[in-house]
């Protein structure tokens, strides 16, 4: 992903393009789920995981984040965030 993202920065994109910009950018901090693609094969050729239904989706993102965790903290309650139209989306996050 970093190769894809210097390539973008490098030679730009036209209008519309952006999208693929700011997906290879999430990639590059973190794994994305798709939810309720027609093509999971897509999904997966582009470095993503596909679920069929929100309730896998979320099922699989919790399974991958506790994969990362250690022994002692995988029974913990974990916090998830869901952004519906995640490229289309600006989050405000504010210190609790």
């Amino acid at each position: 992903m970093a190769g894809l993202v210097a390539e973008l920065r490098r030679t730009g994109y036209r209008p519309g393009e952006q999208r693929a910009f700011i997906v290879a950018r999430m990639l590059a901090e973190a794994s994305l789920v798709v939810v309720g693609a027609e093509r999971p094969d897509v999904v997966r050729a582009c470095h993503m995981v596909p679920a069929a239904t929100m309730e896998e989706g979320i099922a699989q993102a919790e399974r991958m984040v506790r994969s990362t965790l250690s022994a002692g903290e995988r029974d913990r309650p974990l916090e998830v965030l869901v952004v519906p139209h995640a490229t289309r989306t600006l989050p405000v996050v504010t210190a609790p």
